[in-house]
């Protein structure tokens, strides 16, 4: 059922045949609101899924769904915040479907402002696309052919914006909101660091780290899986209090992944 295709290693794709009509539907929902509110909106996923996955998840319906959950709702800043944050999840829904949330979060003042507006639709090239690929990551709704184990996103700080699960997102958002505004993606993520170093989520020194960290990612060169990564995923199993059966499964994946294949050849 899937015609589009995953073109990764291209520095313009950032699912934009299926981000630009979600980001539209959202821009169109914040023109209408005269007040705060919700709304969710149902998709079909165009791109490759994993065979076993698909089996699993989507063959009785012949095609993968997801939803998108918009919230818009009132916030108080204090004076120095621009007064506007959009905050985004993606994952499995309770009854193991797939889903995207999408949190907008408005000062009073600056509720249906054009300009603010405006503002909100660029933000939502980055942060859509981000979530989307996060659709597509190992043990997720999406999972894509070939894909690697990612560790998740736990770390506090910089290990966050670090972390394997996390780099490639932010590599593809900062790609939507490049395409959207314009501006170069070295430009952006300085921005972006920036203002995790005044909000004092993380130091200067982080901040040089991560850049380095997503701009070597962004060249999304076919190697081998990362050391480091297989580590960073085994210190998350052995910090966990009890093994789930998301921690089992992926136990499984990683032994499967390198048995007979350690010089194999993955696409992150």
């Amino acid at each position: 059922m899937q015609n589009q295709t995953l073109r990764l290693d291209q520095n313009d794709f950032f699912y934009q045949e299926t981000a630009v009509p979600v980001i539209d539907d959202i821009m169109e929902l914040l023109l209408a609101l005269k007040k705060p509110g919700r709304k969710s909106l149902q998709y079909i996923w165009d791109y490759p899924i994993n065979p076993d996955v698909w089996f699993d998840l989507w063959e009785d319906i012949g095609y993968a769904l997801y939803d998108v959950n918009i919230v818009v709702r009132l916030t108080d800043y204090d004076p120095e915040h621009p007064g506007w944050n959009i905050d985004g999840e993606a994952g499995f829904t309770e009854s193991a479907g797939a889903q995207i949330d999408i949190d907008i979060q408005l000062s009073s003042e600056n509720f249906g402002n054009p300009e603010v507006l405006a503002k909100l639709e660029t933000e939502l090239y980055n942060v859509v696309p981000h979530e989307m690929h996060h659709l597509t990551q190992n043990d997720q709704p999406f999972q894509r052919v070939s894909c690697p184990i990612t560790a998740s996103s736990k770390n506090p700080g910089s290990g966050y914006f670090t972390s394997s699960c996390e780099v490639p997102a932010f590599v593809i958002g900062f790609r939507g909101e490049a395409h959207k505004s314009g501006r170069p993606i070295e430009e952006l993520m300085d921005t972006y660091l920036g203002n995790q170093v005044r909000a004092r989520k993380i130091n200067a020194q982080d901040a040089e780290k991560i850049k380095r960290t997503w701009l070597a990612h962004a060249s999304w060169r076919r190697d081998s899986m990362s050391e480091s990564i297989i580590r960073e995923y085994v210190r998350e199993i052995l910090t966990e209090s009890r093994l789930s059966g998301h921690t089992i499964r992926g136990i499984l994946n990683l032994l499967n992944s390198h048995q007979n294949q350690t010089r194999a050849m993955l696409n992150i």
